[in-house]
């Protein structure tokens, strides 16, 4: 059934989920010059029929028929750059982290300092991202972890960031 076509394509459609939840420029414009008003709309249309809202109950759908693989396609599809759009995926993801935490796969800390860590320029929505998945994931990282991460969200408190980013921080 849909369950086999779904094992075939699997990578395919994480894939494409990305691409689909890639902001397009008007969106990145908006977040630039308004970060806050952004983020409070994207709030409301994430409720409304929206692309991303929409994306979201594919990448649910896929975790209910098939929540092994498709957690793990997923997470290698959302490991593979450093977009925003990946890092939402990551995020998404978070909920069912605690029931693949056990088989030992996936090294949170080591991902979560890679993407906290990296150089992400001047790329505030990145940054905020960034900042909203690890709220989803701070409890479970070891001492180390969150020590290793905590000048970089320190740096994200500073009074040029905007708003959301200042408030992801805390």
């Amino acid at each position: 059934g849909i369950s086999t076509m779904l094992d075939d394509k699997l990578n395919d459609i994480c894939t494409l989920v990305l691409k689909l939840l890639v902001l397009g420029d008007d969106d990145r414009y908006s977040f630039e010059h308004s970060p806050n008003e952004f983020l409070m709309h994207e709030e409301n249309v994430n409720f409304a029929n929206s692309v991303r809202s929409t994306v979201r109950n594919v990448m649910l759908s896929i975790l209910d028929i098939r929540p092994r693989t498709g957690y793990y396609a997923l997470l290698q599809t959302a490991k593979k750059q450093q977009h925003e759009a990946n890092v939402l995926v990551f995020g998404y993801l978070a909920p069912h982290y605690q029931t693949h935490k056990k088989s030992g796969d996936l090294k949170m800390e080591q991902f979560l300092q890679k993407i906290i860590g990296g150089d992400h320029g001047s790329d505030p929505m990145l940054i905020y991202r960034i900042l909203w998945t690890l709220h989803k994931f701070i409890s479970s990282l070891n001492m180390t972890a969150k020590q290793q991460i905590c000048g970089k969200v320190l740096n994200c408190m500073k009074a040029d960031n905007p708003i959301c980013i200042r408030y992801q921080a805390v």
